[in-house]
């Protein structure tokens, strides 16, 4: 793998996710897909970190809609300090 560095400064944070989340269907088959999970993160910047984890989840929940879930989903947020 390639190697990178970013420097991080207050208040950025890093999400780590699991592929569950952006591979999410609806009971249409349609795929969340990365740009709109991508967007999801994109609103929640204002929020607290725990609010926007739950912000993130219950969108993507709320675009399931009755879509079964077929792999894990997981969402873990650092922020710096």
């Amino acid at each position: 793998f390639p190697s990178l560095e970013i420097t991080l400064n207050p208040g950025d944070r890093v999400y780590f996710y699991t592929d569950g989340l952006p591979e999410m269907t609806n009971e249409k088959h349609d795929y969340l897909g990365y740009d709109r999970f991508l967007q999801i993160v994109g609103t929640t910047g204002v929020k607290g970190l725990g609010e926007a984890l739950d912000a993130i989840i219950a969108a993507a929940h709320l675009y399931r809609d009755a879509g079964s879930i077929e792999d894990d989903i997981v969402i873990i947020g650092v922020e710096v300090a």
